[in-house]
C-alpha cells in the first residue's frame, strides 16, 4: 500500500517541478529584443539612456536563465526587459515631441516678429 502514496508524491513532485521550470520564453525574449530596437529606434540612447539600458541588462540576464534552463526566471527577466524598453521608448518620442514642440513654437514667433515688421 505505500507504493501508490509513494507514486502519488513522485508524480507530485514531478508537476512542482515541471511548474517551476516552465517552458522556454523563447517569445518573451524575442519581443524584448523587438522593443529594445524600437526604443533605439526611438532615439532613446539620448533621452532615455537608463532605461534603455536597464532594459539590455535585464534581457541579458534572461537570456542567462534560459541557458541555464531557468526558465520562470528568464521569463520574468524577459517581461521586465520589455517594460523597460517600452518606457524608454515612450520617453524619448516625450522628449522629441517636446524639442519639435519648441521648434515650431521659435518658428511661429519668428513669423510673428516678421508680420509685425511688415506691417
Amino acid at each position: 500500500m505505500k507504493s501508490p502514496k509513494l507514486f502519488g508524491s513522485l508524480a507530485l513532485v514531478a508537476v512542482i517541478s515541471g511548474c517551476a521550470t516552465g517552458t522556454m520564453p523563447s517569445n518573451e525574449i524575442a519581443e524584448a529584443k523587438v522593443h529594445i530596437s524600437t526604443a533605439e529606434a526611438d532615439k532613446s540612447e539620448k533621452f532615455a539612456a537608463q532605461h534603455l539600458a536597464t532594459a539590455k541588462e535585464h534581457l541579458g540576464s534572461a537570456q542567462s536563465a534560459a541557458d541555464k534552463h531557468q526558465f520562470v526566471q528568464a521569463r520574468m527577466f524577459a517581461e521586465k526587459a520589455t517594460a523597460d524598453a517600452k518606457l524608454a521608448s515612450a520617453q524619448a518620442r516625450s522628449e522629441t515631441t517636446k524639442l519639435k514642440l519648441r521648434e515650431l513654437n521659435a518658428t511661429l514667433l519668428q513669423l510673428k516678429r516678421e508680420i509685425d515688421q511688415g506691417s
